[in-house]
């Protein structure tokens, strides 16, 4: 089995690599418009980075929307190392780092695939279903970190 580290990425050169992995999946893989990934909002995230055996294999960043309340956001995985807990790691990293930083609630907008993903790290479904923009459809969903 693959060893799997996430990281905060401090630096210009942990930004590139989100984007680079971001790009192959939301752009090249899904066909999201570089405008709508690439947002301008990346500077003033946590940007995490999922490294697979040393190498880099998967995204995501965290936005706070308020001093209660943080946004997952941007995850991706490359197509190469999927099935190999990266997704997973990912995740259960944000929820603990958010948890430490005081975080109350954790949102995100996950396309539709991966809803019962998100469920299992006890995500809970908010609305209905909606496009973001990018023709895929979404479902905002919801972790209660402390009442």
């Amino acid at each position: 089995m693959e060893k799997v580290f996430v990281k905060i990425a401090r630096d210009v050169q942990g930004l590139q690599i989100a984007r680079k992995i971001r790009e192959e999946v939301f752009q090249k893989e899904q066909g999201v418009g570089v405008d709508l990934d690439f947002d301008g909002k990346d500077e003033i995230c946590d940007q995490l980075i999922a490294l697979c055996d040393g190498q880099p294999a998967g995204t995501a960043r965290i936005r706070y929307l308020n001093e209660n309340t943080a946004k997952l956001e941007r995850m991706a995985v490359l197509l190469s190392k999927r099935k190999n807990g990266i997704g997973k790691a990912i995740v259960e990293f944000a929820i603990e780092y958010s948890r430490k930083k005081g975080t109350i609630v954790v949102e995100l907008h996950s396309q539709v695939h991966a809803q019962k993903f998100y469920e299992k790290f006890g995500f809970e479904p908010i609305g209905e279903l909606f496009d973001d923009g990018t023709g895929i459809l979404h479902r905002k969903m919801k972790l209660i970190l402390a009442k």
